[in-house]
This record gives structure tokens, sequence and C-alpha cells, in this order.
């Protein structure tokens, strides 16, 4: 099977900041595109819900970097959502009308707790 051309993440919080640097990390030369609905990079949740709580920390420690995405070359898109994904088309449609193609799709977008 070829290596992709292009591969679409959808979700820039944790899951999907690490499957950027670990695509990179095993040598993916491709494009890779990483959207996050989100109008910031992400952080580690856990260290925010402690450190961030007992005044230990001013700021979320980052997943990355700032400059790992361009270093990287990961097309980071904030504040940009994907509203419809067309499997068969291999392509998504992102909250501005824009598509974008990809050969494969990460879908790394959490989760919502669920109210009791």
């Amino acid at each position: 099977m070829a290596e992709p051309q292009r591969i679409v993440i959808i979700g820039s919080g944790l899951a999907g900041a690490a499957a950027a640097g670990a695509l990179r990390d095993r040598d993916y030369v491709g494009d890779l595109v990483l959207f996050g609905r989100e109008s910031h990079r992400s952080y580690e949740l856990p260290v925010l819900s402690k450190q961030m709580l007992l005044g230990d920390a001013d700021e979320p420690n980052r997943v990355h970097e700032p400059d790992f995405y361009e270093d990287r070359r990961v097309e980071l898109r904030l504040g940009v959502e994907i509203v419809r994904v067309d499997v068969d088309g291999r392509s998504v449609e992102d909250s501005t009308g824009a598509t974008h193609s990809c050969d494969r799709l990460i879908p790394a977008t959490g989760s919502t707790p669920k109210p009791r």
C-alpha cells in the first residue's frame, strides 16, 4: 500500500497534537493538516486542572511549543470546525465552507462528559 500523500486530523487537543507529532516522528513526509475548533493550541488537561487551580502555574502546559507545528510542517488550522466528512469522496468540509481532500483521516475529537 502506498503511503498517503495527505492526512487530515480532526481535533487539535492532546490526541490530535500527539498524532501529528507521532506521524512526523515515524518519518511521515506527506501533507499533514490538523483542524481544531478551539482558537488556542492544545494543553495538557490534568496539569491544567491541578497546577492552575492550586495556583502553581500561570499558564497551562501546552502539548507542543509554538514553532513545533511549523518546524514539523504541520498545517495548524485553529478556530475551524469540520462539519462534514465525505468518506467516499475522501474529503472534509470545514465551517467556512471550504473542502479539503485527504488520503487518510484521523478523528481525534475527544469526548464530552455526559451530565447526570
